[in-house]
């Protein structure tokens, strides 16, 4: 059956709610989607912001466009990015997200790509005419760098972010209202209204990187639809499609494992008929599922690629086909999707734990400086703020590394609230799904999809993200709408007033939340609008004040803010120095300031804060081109004093360039000249003889060196 026909039959029947006054099936989908886009429309003119550059420009592979596809899947997420800032990926286990990374490729095809997938200074000039053209400078700041292949298309970016987010709502209603929730459709489209409009989602759909996150959910919800779906119809057809949306889910993020318990919970509360716990061959084929992918992590490189999903397949194909409930076979079917997808990754990924760089980086490990139980008690403490941005999402920040959430110990009062809370939620799951209540679909979800980002068995790597909690707050999102209906039900509210009371609360909560969102969004139209509004509440957060820093000095360098250069030079430099306070090994804070004060032409203060960057991460590309450029000014301003008949100066200008960069061949032939002529000729020819090295084909040196050889 055909979309079209689908809403079409949607449109002629009957709503059957009861308290929206809806007259046909359709409009609510289309309210749904009407509401999720028209909160993001002010994203649409967005550029890049945050992590987007790892994700887009620093993918090589993305920017090849469909081309680097194939890379993509056999390569991890941050291969390309580490590769191009010199380091080695420390990341436990690596990441392998690539479904997200492949329709950014497919959306660089129509953006315009690069061949080598290497941005350069001239990625600009699109023409390629050598002429800096209006039309060129994308984002309007007067600059033509690669900043503005960046901001090239980032608009479409967006607007397929807030699509597929318009779509992940729609999904969602539907597979609630069809197969779990059919009798309870009033309380569906208020859970979806909820979630559509919480301000903690403007980070995931406002920034471009974080569209893993909607199409984990949204694969998720597929998954879910399509097994309910076979477990009805029992199509083969259907079972294959559950399979082919778990491995697309699993492509996205790794939440979908999480399907071999939230599926199987969903059948036993809503379709018991399809299900039976009692049964050998359903917990034969889990033991199955969990023996072949402990063999593929943990043996991965000892032969098992072959041998376990061989022996898997036709195992428990065997024991699935003997089974007479659907759960068993859709069981079958999510572990093929999981062990293809363990194959792949492991294929594709670096297999390692954790590395000492991870362990010893503030950045990696923001509980470097803490104890064993303070770093116990902070992350206990940290759950409690994500309910609490969950119901007052004020103020939200892109990131809460070290210090923004200061450590805590085991007196404080929100570590043993927080493990009160989570505790009785626990609690209340078991008890509510041992008794099949309505809701404990709401804290299945809740529950379960914290317990990746609760810090406690998986490390994270970070302190918390609102990201990280937006599978989480669906199942928030559940509980409230399905709890208010159940009081509504218990406490037999049928007079309009209390109706109309619960009503207008309901429609103040969903506005302010609107309208959080709507002001929200701006913030994330790139990193300078991000962290110079973020820094305001997070001033001691290192990554926000390192971020904070490095945009007023971007903004020093637009023409529009010539006049205000040393202005926002300064500020910069008073962030960086705060940041220096907060975490003095923060490498990118030496290396931005550094940057920032050779923009203003203090080349000494630039120089000191380079070599304090090359203390912590040496040879690092970019900090070798702000020495390469230091070393550059240093010569021409040597050369100036030269032409001011100033040769004292010249020369001990020639000197700190060449101290900065040995391999400087045009500082070595100014050094050459002005020992000749000051008539020292042999270690003329010396200077001469060295930028020879450096480039055998220096026809100045080469010159230089016959001139002298001939004069002697």
């Amino acid at each position: 059956m055909s979309i079209i026909t689908n809403i079409q039959q949607l449109s002629k029947k009957p709503s059957e709610y009861l308290y929206f006054p809806f007259k046909n099936a359709l409009q609510p989908y289309l309210v749904l989607i009407v509401i999720s886009i028209g909160l993001y429309i002010n994203t649409f003119n967005h550029e890049v912001a945050f992590d987007d550059e790892n994700v887009l420009h620093r993918n090589e592979f993305v920017i090849q466009g469909v081309k680097g596809i194939p890379a993509i899947l056999t390569h991890d997420s941050y291969y390309s990015f580490y590769k191009q800032l010199g380091l080695a990926n420390n990341l436990p286990g690596g990441r392998y997200r690539p479904l997200s990374h492949i329709t950014f490729a497919i959306e660089q095809q129509f953006i315009g790509t690069i061949p080598d997938g290497i941005i350069t200074h001239y990625s600009w000039d699109t023409n390629k005419n050598g002429i800096q053209d209006p039309k060129e400078d994308t984002n309007q700041d007067g600059l033509f760098s690669d900043y503005d292949f960046w901001s090239k298309g980032s608009g479409f970016r967006h607007i397929i972010n807030v699509l597929l987010y318009a779509l992940l709502i729609a999904v969602i209603y539907h597979v609630l209202v069809i197969y779990i929730f059919p009798h309870l459709k009033d309380m569906v489209f208020l859970s979806l209204l909820l979630f559509a409009v919480h301000p903690l989602h403007t980070e995931v759909v406002a920034n471009i990187k974080s569209r893993d996150e909607i199409l984990s959910l949204l694969f998720i919800f597929t998954t879910i639809g399509f097994a309910l779906r076979y477990s009805k119809t029992r199509h083969r057809r259907d079972l294959i499609l559950t399979s082919l949306n778990m491995f697309l889910a699993l492509l996205s993020k790794e939440y979908a494992l999480l399907l071999f318990g939230l599926l199987p919970a969903i059948l036993f509360l809503f379709h018991e008929k399809f299900i039976s716990l009692k049964e050998k061959q359903f917990w034969i084929l889990i033991t199955f599922v969990g023996i072949a992918s402990f063999s593929l992590i943990k043996f991965f490189n000892s032969g098992t690629l072959i041998a376990v999903p061989v022996l898997f397949l036709y195992g428990g194909y065997y024991f699935a086909k003997k089974s007479l409930y659907p759960a068993t076979k859709l069981i079958y079917a999510l572990a093929i999707a999981l062990i293809s997808y363990l194959a792949i990754r492991f294929s594709a990924t670096t297999h390692q734990g954790v590395t000492q760089s991870f362990e010893d980086s503030i950045i990696s490990n923001p509980y470097l400086f803490a104890s064993h139980d303070q770093i116990l008690a902070s992350k206990i403490s940290v759950w409690l703020k994500y309910l609490q941005l969950c119901f007052i999402p004020h103020p939200l920040l892109a990131d809460y590394s070290f210090k923004t959430i200061p450590y805590s110990d085991f007196t404080a009062p929100s570590v043993w609230i927080s493990l009160f809370v989570y505790g009785s939620l626990i609690l209340l799951t078991i008890w509510s799904f041992i008794k099949k209540k309505i809701w404990c679909l709401g804290l299945m979800i809740l529950i379960g999809f914290f317990i990746p980002i609760a810090n406690l068995f998986i490390d994270i790597g970070a302190t918390m993200g609102e990201r990280l909690f937006f599978h989480s707050s669906l199942g928030v999102c559940i509980l409230i709408s399905t709890m208010i209906f159940e009081l509504i039900r218990v406490m037999q509210w049928n007079k309009k007033p209390v109706l109309w009371t619960l009503s207008f609360l309901l429609f103040i909560q969903s506005g302010t939340f609107a309208v959080l969102t709507i002001k929200r969004n701006p913030d994330w139209k790139n990193n300078k609008t991000l962290f110079t509004k973020d820094i305001l509440t997070a001033p001691e957060n290192i990554n926000i004040v390192t971020a904070a820093a490095t945009a007023y000095f971007e903004y020093s360098v637009l023409p529009r803010y010539k006049s205000q250069k040393y202005l926002m030079a300064i500020k910069a430099n008073n962030l960086f120095n705060l940041g220096v306070e907060i975490y003095p090994k923060h490498f990118p804070l030496w290396l931005n300031k550094s940057i920032n004060f050779y923009e203003i032409g203090m080349l000494d203060s630039a120089l000191v804060s380079a070599n304090k960057a090359f203390e912590i991460i040496p040879y690092q590309p970019n900090l070798q081109q702000v020495f390469k450029n230091i070393s550059a000014q240093y010569m021409y301003l040597g050369i100036d004093q030269f032409e001011k008949n100033n040769s004292k100066k010249g020369m001990a200008y020639l000197v700190k360039s060449l101290k900065v960069d040995k391999n400087n061949e045009k500082a070595w032939n100014n050094m050459g000249l002005a020992l000749f002529k000051a008539g020292a000729k042999e270690k003329a020819l010396v200077c001469f003889q060295t930028a020879l090295q450096i480039d055998p084909k220096n026809k100045k040196a080469i010159d230089a060196i016959k001139l002298i050889q001939s004069v002697k």
